[in-house]
C-alpha cells in the first residue's frame, strides 16, 4: 500500500496534467495516479541504491530491505541526500546508534 504522503506528493502534477485530458475530473485517475505513484517511488528507491553503489558502499540484506520496503518520498529524499555523505547504508538511513 502507498504512504499517503507520497500519494500526495505526486497528485498536484499528476492531477493538473490530468485535468487538462479530462475535463470531466477524476474520471480514470486513480489506477493511472497509482502507477505514477508507484513509479517515482521505485526510481527513487533504485537511485538511493545505485548512489551507494557508486559510492562504494556495501548496503545489507536488512538495510536493502528496509530500503526497498520504504514508501514514503520524503524519507526517501532523506536517505538520498544523507547518502552523499554517509559512510555506510545505516548512517545514510539515521540508524546509526550517534544518530538514535
Amino acid at each position: 500500500m502507498l504512504g499517503r504522503e507520497a500519494e500526495i506528493d505526486v497528485a498536484g502534477s499528476f492531477l493538473n496534467e490530468e485535468l487538462i485530458y479530462l475535463p470531466h475530473g477524476w474520471i480514470g485517475c486513480e489506477g493511472k495516479l497509482e502507477g505514477k505513484v508507484e513509479g517515482r517511488l521505485e526510481g527513487k528507491v533504485a537511485a538511493l541504491l545505485a548512489f551507494l553503489a557508486a559510492r562504494g558502499i556495501a548496503v545489507s540484506a536488512q538495510a536493502h530491505a528496509r530500503i526497498e520496503a520504504c514508501s514514503d518520498v520524503p524519507t526517501l529524499d532523506r536517505w538520498i541526500t544523507r547518502a552523499a555523505t554517509a559512510s555506510s547504508a545505516e548512517e545514510a538511513m539515521d540508524l546509526t546508534a550517534k544518530n538514535a
